[in-house]
């Protein structure tokens, strides 16, 4: 009897290590490379998309959320995260840039905004947790967001990365 509970511990330990490393049911991987631009491309490993926003809006309506994965590039551009959605480099920071130089920011219908022109490199918007990531990147050019605040005026937030009402994960990053 001790011998089958023993073997039985040592079964459910094995069953739970297996299961924490499966991806979470539901999650949906897509890929973006700069080199396919100016083809948009379908997020697929083998067709990847031009655009890591591109990617993110995709992801935002599915349940499950998922990650994209950015492979070594410049991308011009600012981006918006949304809950369920992490975004990481195949590479690290040294080959992979995210530059929002006189890029607007992506509003919560992903669309560019055209009212104010400048953004904040990365901005997450409310509803994020630890699980979701922003992992491996060089993040430049932000000009920072703009904020109304009726208690203390306007104002510009966050110029690399602007996060509101959230608590994202942000690891292994260079923010110049």
């Amino acid at each position: 009897m001790r011998t089958l509970r023993g073997g039985f511990f040592l079964l459910a330990v094995v069953a739970v290590c297996l299961t924490a490393t499966l991806p979470a049911l539901g999650q949906t991987d897509r890929w973006v490379d700069d080199d396919t631009c100016p083809a948009i491309g379908t997020g697929e490993e083998n067709d990847p998309y031009c655009k890591i926003q591109d990617a993110i809006c995709e992801l935002k309506d599915i349940s499950g959320g998922g990650t994209v994965h950015v492979n070594p590039g410049y991308y011009n551009e600012a981006i918006r995260f949304f809950p369920r959605v992490s975004v990481k480099s195949t590479d690290g920071p040294e080959v992979t840039t995210i530059d929002a130089t006189g890029r607007p920011c992506t509003t919560s219908a992903c669309v560019e905004c055209t009212e104010n022109l400048t953004c904040a490199v990365v901005v997450w918007g409310s509803g994020s947790g630890n699980d979701d990531r922003l992992e491996g990147f060089r993040i430049t050019g932000g000009a920072g967001l703009f904020r109304s605040n009726p208690d203390e005026g306007n104002g510009i937030a966050g110029g690399g990365i602007f996060v509101f009402d959230s608590s994202p994960t942000i690891t292994e990053n260079e923010i110049t």
